[in-house]
Parts: C-alpha cells; sequence; structure tokens
C-alpha cells in the first residue's frame, strides 16, 4: 500500500501493511492476492484483502494488526484463523460510529472436507469498530458474495448481491438493523451487479464478448418498491 501526502504527485510505500509480518504468507484467491478496501475513519484504517483478512490501524496507519475475531475461512484447516480469510469487501456509514459490515467469502455451508459445513460466514457485522464480528447471514439465498454496501442515507440498511456458487445466479438483498432479516424485491436487477457477476465469472468468447445468462432480482426489507422510493441514492 502507498500513501500519498500531495494529491498523488508522489507516493511512499506503508510499511506498516506492506512490511507486515504476515505479508509473505498471504496466499492468492481465485483472484489474485488483492487489497481491495481501504476505509479512514479517524486515525483508524481499515483494510480488506483477499486472501488476508480484515486488518486494523489505530494510529494513522503506522502500524496494522490482523483484526478477524468471528470471520470464518471455509477452505482453511482453522475455521476460524488469525488471519488468511478471503475478504471481499467491507463498508461503513459516517452516521453510525464503529459499525462495519463485511461480505466474506461464504459458499462453504454443505462443505463436506476437513472440519465440515460452515455455514453463514459469508456476511458480517462488526459494533466494535471491527475488533470483533459477528454473522448476519441467515435468511439469504446465498452467503457468497463480493459487493456489499451500506445506504448513504441510512446507515441501519445494508445491501449485498449473493452469489449461488454452483449456477452463478446473483440477487441483492437489503438488511434493516430494526429488522434483522432479509427481505425480496420485486424489481429486476439487470445493473452493475450482474455486469460484475459475468466479468468475474464467465469466460469470455474468442470475439472478446461474454455470455450473459444470469438471473437477477433483488432482496429487500419491505413491500415498498426499490430504491428511489427510499430516498434515491
Amino acid at each position: 500500500m502507498f500513501r500519498s501526502l500531495d494529491g498523488g504527485d508522489s507516493w511512499d510505500l506503508v510499511p506498516g501493511i506492506s512490511n507486515h509480518d504476515h505479508a509473505r504468507k498471504w496466499q492468492p484467491g481465485n483472484g489474485g492476492l488483492c487489497m481491495h478496501t481501504i476505509i479512514r475513519d479517524g486515525n483508524r484504517v481499515h483494510l480488506g484483502i483477499s486472501t488476508g483478512g480484515h486488518y486494523l490501524s489505530e494510529d494513522g496507519g503506522e502500524t496494522f494488526r490482523a483484526s478477524n475475531q468471528g470471520v470464518g475461512a471455509g477452505f482453511a484447516p482453522d475455521p476460524y484463523p488469525e488471519f488468511g480469510q478471503c475478504v471481499h469487501k467491507i463498508a461503513r456509514q459516517d452516521a453510525a460510529p464503529g459499525r462495519l459490515y463485511m461480505q466474506n467469502h461464504g459458499g462453504w455451508a454443505d462443505w463436506t472436507g476437513p472440519g465440515g459445513p460452515r455455514p453463514d460466514i459469508g456476511v458480517l457485522r462488526s459494533d466494535d469498530y471491527g475488533q470483533s464480528w459477528r454473522s448476519i447471514a441467515k435468511g439469504l439465498p446465498s452467503d457468497f458474495g463480493f459487493p456489499i454496501v451500506v445506504h448513504p442515507h441510512d446507515a441501519n440498511t445494508v445491501y449485498v448481491m449473493p452469489l449461488e456458487p454452483a449456477t452463478r445466479s446473483v440477487q441483492a438483498a437489503r438488511q434493516r438493523v430494526a429488522q434483522r432479516k432479509w427481505r425480496r424485491v420485486v424489481e429486476p436487477a439487470r445493473t452493475w451487479v450482474a455486469e460484475e457477476a459475468e466479468l468475474l465469472h464467465r469466460p469470455a468468447r474468442r470475439d472478446g464478448h461474454r455470455s450473459a445468462q444470469i438471473t437477477c432480482t433483488l432482496l429487500r426489507h419491505d413491500d415498498r418498491s426499490a430504491v428511489d422510493r427510499e430516498g434515491g441514492w
């Protein structure tokens, strides 16, 4: 990771994470080794790494430590390792200090290998600035996915895009903190979510085009229609 203090004209390595003791032990996932989430919250910095896990700095990025209590890994012998989880995305909203949401690599409910099934490890929530995490995945058609986002005008509403690993069909889900459940939205959602899933999981044909056979529906938490009736984005 690099940091710029002059608007991007020059960049310096951030040794606290780039030279971390764990760094040489991280392994690439199917998409390669990737730091895809950087969240700055005062002196706290949250990083999401696949496959490395969630790393937290509380001194402005000078030092980092793995902070993965409650974050599972379906592909590792230890179901809850100190680090090495395949975190796909982390999200927060300024109106809810201390609360974070995570889309982890789920899809292990039917795992029959060493360690047995590991259900509901894909969608998580923290209420203590990422010190610990707990599952909120129950009720989703799949806990495997990539995006996760908090509604920009409602810190109590979070959206995920469950992706069925076997069929690569994708849906969208919303959870409201007060209701603690996921519900389906009626409207179709052939949007960037489907495009992202297609890009990640569908091989290109020889002409460079990609086939599009992704079923996409929205899940929601009440019986109003879609996002534009919730105050918009």
